[in-house]
């Protein structure tokens, strides 16, 4: 960290998201059933991922393209209505250990007039903002809801020290995963909706069971009737 005076606010936000990005949270082995992704870009990429009440968090590695020797982590927690991703860069011989730095931190939300998403830079750090405020705008775009972004991937040990393409692989791939795992997201939200109202459709039913459909009927002719002022014979 630079030696900047923050706040007290902002240094417990920055602590924050350092420890959120520390190995052992990005692959805590409390987290259920990890499973293997196999991609067209990657046969070694592979995710866990944890449901909760209010969304899901997915954790997974992919290789730095063009490079034998580092991976990029991601910490992707999906909401209803905004998405957090944290990305960072370690190395395979496990020189990068401890804490990660926390690198730049983006916010970005969709534009109210359609035009372009909006992003502001909640930490900056020179190396990394440009690819944070590029990933946050992207994905804003693609799923449609605020993200915010945090990076301190390095593309140092790419084949050519970083170069634009390295990069610009690099974020594609990053994309590629996160909008794939929002859509899975969003289609699990769908058919637990679709479940639960099937379900209470069902339990309706079956508590009104036949007199209750005679009843709801008897109920709405007797309601015309009385719109239409006539009176039932008794």
């Amino acid at each position: 960290m630079n030696s900047v005076n923050l706040p007290p606010a902002s240094r417990d936000l920055t602590r924050l998201l350092r420890l959120c990005m520390h190995p052992t949270i990005l692959h805590h082995p409390s987290v259920p059933a990890p499973y293997h992704l196999h991609d067209s870009n990657s046969s070694t990429a592979t995710m866990a991922t944890t449901v909760f009440a209010n969304g899901t968090l997915h954790q997974f590695t992919l290789p730095l393209p063009f490079s034998a020797a580092a991976t990029i982590r991601a910490h992707l927690t999906v909401h209803p209505h905004h998405l957090r991703l944290f990305l960072t860069t370690t190395s395979s011989d496990g020189s990068s250990g401890g804490l990660a730095p926390l690198g730049s931190f983006v916010y970005a939300l969709p534009s109210a007039t359609g035009g372009l998403p909006l992003s502001t830079p909640l930490c900056v750090r020179e190396e990394s903002v440009e690819t944070a405020t590029r990933l946050a705008k992207i994905l804003v775009k693609k799923c449609g809801r605020p993200a915010f972004v945090g990076c301190s991937m390095s593309f140092k040990s790419a084949g050519r020290g970083g170069a634009p393409e390295e990069e610009m692989e690099g974020v594609r791939r990053v994309v590629e995963m996160v909008v794939a795992r929002v859509k899975e997201a969003d289609m699990a939200v769908k058919e637990k909706k679709a479940e639960e109202v099937e379900k209470e459709w069902e339990g309706e039913k079956g508590e009104k069971g036949a007199g209750g459909v005679v009843a709801a009927v008897t109920g709405a002719v007797e309601a015309g009737m009385q719109k239409l002022g006539i009176a039932e014979k008794t």
